[in-house]
């Protein structure tokens, strides 16, 4: 993973799988917790060797120098919501902020 993609001040919150109910407040910590989420789903199947993202119904929305993009995705009873927002600093698109939340899904 690219550290370059991420401003300096980045925030995020992490999906209830993450088991992080906080905000991380920035760049350093976004890193820790997305490579805790990575090492977690490494030793949940260590035969994988990387978490396979499938984004559905992507919409990215543009207005002057922030961008958001949102996305779906599918997991066995959850459907997972992502939200990136973006902004473009000194030439560059970078990430401000992440929120990842996820809604039960009744499969009756």
């Amino acid at each position: 993973m690219s550290t370059a993609y991420f401003s300096d001040d980045a925030t995020a919150f992490f999906p209830p799988s993450a088991r992080f109910a906080y905000r991380a407040n920035n760049k350093a910590e976004v890193l820790d917790m997305l490579w805790k989420v990575f090492d977690n789903a490494q030793k949940r199947d260590p035969a994988v060797p990387h978490i396979d993202i499938q984004p559905a119904e992507i919409k990215i929305q543009l207005t002057g120098m922030v961008a958001v993009t949102s996305f779906l995705l599918q997991d066995p009873g959850v459907l997972g919501r992502r939200t990136i927002i973006w902004q473009k600093i000194k030439g560059k698109w970078l990430i401000i902020h992440m929120h990842a939340s996820g809604v039960l899904i009744d499969d009756k």
